[in-house]
């Protein structure tokens, strides 16, 4: 039988160890999905262009690094945060048509659009991770639309990095609307 101390101690090493295995890449060579954390996300700087549908919600916009080990981010989204936007509005205050979330570059150049508002579109709340990443750029960004919905959770299509066009698109997308939704302004 285990004292109070020694179980402490098992079940921190149990712990430690369970960190390291969800910390090492499955394969060589390719570092793991970097889950977007909301926290990092700032106010748009003033000097960010965004097109002109953009410009009302303003106040709301926020940019989020998506980057993994203290480095500069190459590409962060960018969306209306909804609830940053109603927070001072009147219950009633009708949804508005706010413009998708976008993917730039360092200097504001769309890489793609989303399906989905970041980091909820009520009632719903994107999860976003990227990874398979080269020279810090993530080649492949993965999101899963957490739905309390009777329909549950679902996938939109992954975007990976084309290197040719330097924008993200949809893998396999399943229709053209699903290509045609991810076209920057």
């Amino acid at each position: 039988m285990f004292n109070t101390w020694q179980g402490a101690r098992v079940a921190s090493l149990i712990v430690a160890i369970a960190t390291l295995i969800v910390s090492v890449p499955a394969w060589a060579g390719v570092s793991p999905f970097v889950v977007l954390d909301v926290r990092q996300c700032r106010a748009a700087p003033v000097d960010l262009k965004l097109p002109p549908e953009w410009h009302p919600y303003l106040a709301a916009v926020r940019v989020c690094p998506m980057a993994r080990g203290g480095a500069a981010a190459r590409v962060s989204l960018v969306s209306v945060f909804v609830d940053e936007y109603y927070r001072d509005l009147p219950k009633d205050a009708p949804w508005q048509d706010f413009p998708r979330a976008m993917l730039i570059d360092p200097q504001g150049r769309c890489l793609s659009r989303l399906a989905h508002l970041y980091p909820v579109e009520p009632p719903s709340e994107l999860v976003v991770r990227s990874g398979k990443w080269r020279h810090g750029l993530p080649t492949d960004i993965r999101f899963r639309v957490k739905n309390p919905a009777v329909s549950g959770d679902y996938e939109l299509p992954t975007l990976t990095w084309n290197p040719l066009t330097k924008t993200y698109q949809p893998v396999a997308p399943t229709n053209a609307q699903d290509k045609d939704s991810t076209k920057c302004p």
